[in-house]
């Protein structure tokens, strides 16, 4: 019987215990377990006293099932406004055979009526309260407000209609009809029930929501692809020239739908302007043709692979008056964006150049706001190269064309930069084409040696500087693309606005390469290891901190120094310690142990292994760091700060940290001032890793041998007699 009523309240939505509402089996665990039998804010006083007359002690006092039944049938009240939506029609005259009201409204402001509107099949529920007399006048625009929204029934908007539902004015928290209806998602078909909108009850087709939009920017935002919706609309002068809520003219948001070559042509048709642009200025044709990602995020790409649909959108957006050479917010024409962002492979880029050129008389001679014509954007000045990259773009062919018909390459842009400089400040993609490319303009009077205005830098420089602009370009590539441009001509000895010449900016590079050093060297490059402050440049830092072959980098750079007369030592140029990161020792050190090597190369060219730097220790525990730190050893002077879990030491302490025990015999065996206890002891805390074992050994061999000799002295000077 105790289980009876359970479920009644728990069918009932009411159980006597709201905690465990959301688990019934744990309700019933908790009653049994706990013997409960108290309600919980019950108010009804009936089922108050049911409920503990149920769980009386006396058999005689405890109701009989029908009782129960009876009065918890009577108290059960469903939640009517749910039970709508989800199409209970059960519930529903259960609500009204036991009076319940009809114009009630939920926490959300919804009414039954509404509530009933919503429901996938809502035609059976609004019978029951037509007949019920709900109050159709108040709730009416609402109602169909959400069968647009949801089912899109027609003949749940004929119910309501029929019954006068739209007899007051719309409330203005109610949206127009067409544009509920042109948004819904869920709905397989809208027309029907928009034709009875329109030609029935005189739904206007320009009305716009709180957003501004029409019905037509809804359809094409939501269902693009409903083309018997859009030629109704269109023939019931639908302006095409609409915008969305953001501003941006209708025919944009068709341009990039999947079926875009239909919906441009039936909206034109329909006299949508093609001379429309959007808050950056850009047309048709510059969208057309941008790889901007946030610009086509409605699904499919259409235009990736369909080279003959995008042939004819050209063909139609030109030929209903879109400009060819219309400028956006920064002076670029439709083919800078063909030229330089468009998501498409060199065939495609090669047919749509010429059909802008040939065909429609792009203009060739454009130029943006930057000063770069078509030629720079084609070579990469200002645009992502790597885009280009990433479709297999070719510039052979699109080069050709465009000189073909009459594009400048003398031009010059507001930097002063040729399309030399543009082609050759990214060389990683160096081949034939920049040979062509190269070839062709040098006859056509560019010259190799032009400086660009900001820095004075030649094509040269640019190379030189590629890493700096963080495009990843092999050592191999750097020096084959110096190579040819200095065999055509390209000047080493030319120096920039603040002096410094080409070799100064390679080596300047973090990522210094010795195979371009040579090819400099081989055309007369003036060898220095300074740059233009007198300030050494740490070459061998970069080598040790990015070289695959540090020893034979470090062995090229130590030969130049030793031949060169009056320039920076060896021993200066191994020692300079860049911020934080030591010096190229103590970076080789903080490498894999087969850079030893490079290491012990460096120590016997004057490298300071005392020198501290910051480093994170590796196999070691935080109470030998904590012991390490609280002991005082190797305090971080005031221009080293630390990051959490770095310690300061020195190259011995970081060698027996990372288990490159020939650099640890090697600091020890050439260099007597890391032979003292301290260094050796500190060194032995921090090799404490299986990898370190013999290295372990090792210093432990030394620190006995060098407290041996601090004892024998200790020993002989006290045996002196100073009288």
């Amino acid at each position: 019987m105790y289980s009876q009523v359970l479920l009644w309240e728990i069918a009932a939505g009411r159980p006597p215990f709201p905690q465990y509402v959301e688990d019934n089996d744990q309700l019933l665990m908790h009653i049994v377990e706990h013997d409960l039998r108290e309600t919980d804010a019950i108010a009804n006083s009936k089922y108050t006293n049911l409920y503990h007359r149920a769980w009386s002690k006396v058999r005689e006092d405890r109701p009989h099932l029908t009782e129960m039944v009876e009065c918890l049938d009577a108290l059960w009240q469903p939640n009517i406004f749910a039970a709508s939506r989800a199409g209970d029609l059960q519930a529903l005259a259960w609500y009204i055979s036991h009076g319940g009201d009809l114009n009630a409204k939920g926490e959300d402001g919804f009414g039954v009526l509404d509530s009933a509107s919503q429901a996938s099949d809502p035609v059976p529920l609004l019978r029951w309260l037509l007949r019920a007399n709900v109050d159709v006048a108040n709730h009416g625009w609402r109602a169909i407000s959400s069968i647009c929204n949801n089912s899109a029934s027609i003949e749940a908007v004929k119910l309501l209609f029929a019954a006068v539902a739209t007899t007051i004015p719309r409330p203005e928290n109610v949206e127009p009809f067409l544009t509920d209806l042109c948004a819904n998602l869920e709905a397989e078909s809208i027309f029907g029930t928009m034709k009875f909108l329109v030609t029935v009850m005189g739904a206007k087709v320009n009305d716009t929501d709180s957003a501004g939009e029409t019905a037509l920017v809804k359809l094409l935002t939501y269902r693009a692809l409903d083309t018997e919706a859009l030629e109704f609309l269109l023939k019931y002068r639908a302006n095409p020239n609409a915008l969305d809520a953001d501003g941006t003219p209708i025919l944009f948001i068709a341009l990039r739908e999947q079926n875009g070559v239909y919906l441009i042509d039936q909206l034109v048709k329909h006299g949508a302007s093609t001379h429309s642009k959007d808050d950056q200025d850009r047309s048709l044709l510059h969208i057309l043709f941008d790889d901007d990602e946030m610009a086509w995020t409605n699904g499919t790409d259409w235009r990736k692979g369909d080279l003959a649909s995008m042939l004819k959108m050209v063909e139609q957006l030109i030929s209903h008056g879109a400009g060819v050479n219309s400028r956006d917010a920064g002076g670029n024409t439709p083919l800078f964006y063909l030229l330089g962002r468009a998501p498409f492979t060199s065939g495609e880029i090669d047919a749509l150049v010429e059909q802008l050129i040939v065909r429609f008389r792009a203009d060739v001679s454009a130029v943006n706001n930057r000063g770069d014509t078509v030629l720079h954007v084609l070579l990469g000045a200002g645009w992502s190269r790597s885009r280009q990259k990433q479709h297999g773009r070719s510039i052979k062919n699109a080069f050709r064309l465009l000189m073909a018909n009459g594009a400048d390459p003398s031009t010059r842009n507001n930097e002063g930069l040729t399309i030399l400089h543009s082609l050759y400040r990214r060389p990683y993609d160096f081949n034939d084409e920049a040979r062509i490319v190269t070839s062709t303009a040098m006859t056509n009077n560019v010259d190799l040696n032009a400086r660009e205005s900001k820095y004075g830098w030649t094509a040269l420089f640019m190379v030189a500087n590629s890493y700096s602009k963080g495009f990843t370009i092999d050592s191999y590539h750097r020096a084959k693309t110096l190579e040819y441009l200095l065999g055509m001509g390209a000047e080493v000895s030319i120096a920039d606005m603040n002096n410094r010449t080409v070799w100064v900016e390679l080596i300047s590079n973090p990522h210094t390469d010795t195979d371009s050093m040579k090819v400099l060297l081989k055309h007369g490059a003036k060898v220095t290891f300074k740059d233009e402050l007198d300030h050494i440049i740490p070459v061998s830092h970069y080598i040790a901190e990015t070289s695959n072959n540090p020893l034979a980098d470090l062995e090229y750079i130590a030969e130049l120094l030793e031949i060169m007369t009056d320039q920076t030592s060896i021993q200066d140029m191994v020692n300079v310690a860049s911020w934080r990161s030591g010096t190229a020792l103590h970076t080789l050190l903080k490498r894999e142990i087969e850079f030893s090597e490079a290491a012990i190369f460096l120590l016997k060219k004057g490298a300071n292994p005392s020198t501290l730097t910051p480093f994170k220790p590796v196999d070691t525990t935080d109470d030998v760091i904590k012991a390490f730190a609280i002991n005082g050893h190797f305090v971080a002077p005031n221009d080293i700060w630390l990051l959490p879990g770095e310690i300061v030491g020195d190259a011995l302490t970081i060698a027996a940290n990372r288990g490159h025990l020939d650099s640890v015999k090697a600091i020890v065996e050439l260099r007597a001032e890391c032979r003292n206890l301290e260094s050796l002891r500190k060194a032995f805390t921090f090799a404490k890793g299986e990898k370190q074992a013999d290295i372990q050994q090792y210093l432990e061999k030394w620190i006995d041998y060098e407290t041996f000799i601090l004892g024998l002295s200790s020993s002989m000077m006290s045996s002196i007699d100073y009288r």
